[in-house]
């Protein structure tokens, strides 16, 4: 889900092992900051709140820093959010803030930014964004998340709400059988209201209804089903930051709740989209939701991968490819990729380019035609999936060949396949210890002996794809045998 990575392999530090991980290529060149300068590149995580519920298990810990099968349950929630592009984090804190900042300045989480900013008081979460505006910490587009919830959503689907269908704001919504314990969102268009569990991207938020439960002897009466905020967001800056400052003005306080002051202003004027969430969703705010956690959030966080080979996999196989205008898509890829961005399944590739060593290109061309395939995908998945996301992971390649012509890409590769190297690297770069790519649930599809070989040695399941055939048929059966757990 976010942009894709170059890795090339002709040593252990060129292999992928930069501590850069997430650098990407535009052009051929190395973008400074890392980052697609058309992507939004931050995310809020609100960590300031007090976790009273939870007793004394926060009587000295801030809750986004309480365990969660032996890991922070904040490392986690930033681990997945990293996985989905943001490489700016930023922390609102503001009760024991100075565990968090004492926690990322000796514990740097996979190459990211992460900085914490400790609120002076209390001060709502409208009222913290507002802070960090006034620190000139806030970037023209934003993401938002709650620290103390892990909800299974597309950040790209946000963000495209914000970039290509200028509204000032989108909110995750997540569909609930019974939306009486809860305050309830109101859509524009009255079927989605009527079925919840149809709604689709982009749908205008009408309003808001706060939550009402019946007394039926003595027990609340359920209500029906609905939408309810999941509490992650996507925001234009310029015009949050002046609804709160003007509301800060009319009512003489700094205190100000996005959620119940800002919003349905928003709402009101129709600047406000809505995003649909996946299934999983948990709140650790709770004794018994905490406790679930520790058994939920590691299955949650147990990925299946895809991991292609390039030429005759994605591309058809003319020899030697380098140029984008040579690109013929094999059929089917267009509907693999929507289906992996649709239930958030990493692509990795994992490709042989011989034709570095043999003299017939230069790496940047493979840089630069990886960025031209990856942005290509993107924009003709989105026309199924009516969103924009990046498909390709990371593209992991071997330019050596023992036969090359060229001195310094002339050698056995312990990483060109049938090798394992490459495949290697995606376990040590994309997994860790509490965000598993699980080997048994991921495939490679290849169309060499070569391809197998690597696969099988590492011990992935592996499917051949034959000349002209359908990408999208061959995998159908592994699509369908899946569990819908995305990373």
């Amino acid at each position: 889900m976010f942009p894709a990575s170059q890795a090339s392999t002709t040593n252990k530090n060129d292999c992928g092992a930069n501590p850069d991980l997430f650098s990407i290529w535009s052009g051929g060149l190395a973008l400074e900051d890392g980052m697609d300068p058309d992507r939004i590149n931050q995310i809020v995580i609100l960590v300031g709140g007090r976790g009273t519920r939870l007793g004394d298990l926060t009587q000295a810990t801030p809750k986004p820093l309480l365990d969660v099968a032996g890991t922070p349950f904040i490392d986690r929630l930033i681990w997945y959010y990293l996985l989905q592009g943001p490489r700016r984090i930023t922390l609102s804190a503001g009760h024991f803030g100075h565990q968090f900042v004492e926690h990322f300045s000796n514990h740097p989480i996979y190459g990211s930014n992460v900085e914490v900013f400790i609120e002076p008081e209390p001060m709502g979460t409208g009222g913290a964004l507002l802070h960090l505006s006034s620190l000139g910490a806030l970037e023209p587009q934003f993401l938002m998340s709650n620290g103390d919830t892990l909800v299974e959503i597309q950040l790209d689907n946000l963000q495209h709400q914000l970039v290509n269908c200028s509204y000032s704001a989108a909110m995750a919504l997540r569909h609930v059988e019974d939306k009486s314990r809860y305050g309830s969102v109101l859509l524009e268009r009255e079927e989605f209201n009527q079925e919840p569990n149809t709604l689709v991207p982009g749908a205008r938020i009408a309003g808001f209804a706060e939550k009402q439960i019946e007394q039926d002897n003595g027990k609340a009466k359920s209500d029906q089903a609905g939408l309810i905020n999941a509490g992650v967001y996507a925001f234009a800056r310029d015009p949050v930051i002046n609804a709160v400052k003007a509301t800060a003005e009319n009512k003489g306080s700094s205190i100000i709740s996005l959620e119940q002051e800002i919003l349905p202003e928003f709402a009101a004027s129709g600047i406000v989209s809505a995003v649909p969430t996946g299934e999983f969703f948990i709140d650790i705010g709770t004794p018994d939701d905490f406790t679930k956690g520790q058994t939920l959030i590691p299955s949650f966080q147990s990925s299946p991968a895809l991991i292609l080979d390039r030429d005759g996999v994605i591309n058809v196989d003319t020899g030697y490819i380098f140029q984008p205008e040579k690109i013929e898509w094999v059929d089917g890829i267009v509907e693999v990729v929507s289906e992996c961005i649709k239930r958030t399944i990493p692509i990795f590739v994992v490709t042989n380019q011989a034709g570095v060593a043999r003299g017939f290109y230069e790496e940047k061309d493979i840089w630069n035609l990886h960025s031209w395939m990856n942005q290509e995908l993107a924009r003709l998945s989105a026309d199924i999936l009516g969103f924009q996301g990046y498909p390709i992971r990371h593209f992991f390649y071997c330019p050596d060949h023992e036969q090359g012509t060229r001195e310094a890409y002339r050698r056995n590769c312990s990483r060109r396949k049938p090798s394992t190297g490459m495949i290697e690297d995606i376990w040590d770069y994309f997994s860790s210890d509490f965000a598993v790519l699980d080997v048994k649930k991921s495939i490679m599809v290849g169309d060499k002996d070569t391809d197998k070989q690597a696969a099988e040695s590492f011990g992935l399941d592996f499917l051949k794809i034959q000349p002209k055939e359908n990408l999208s048929h061959i995998l159908k059966n592994w699509f369908s045998n899946l569990e819908p757990t995305p990373l």
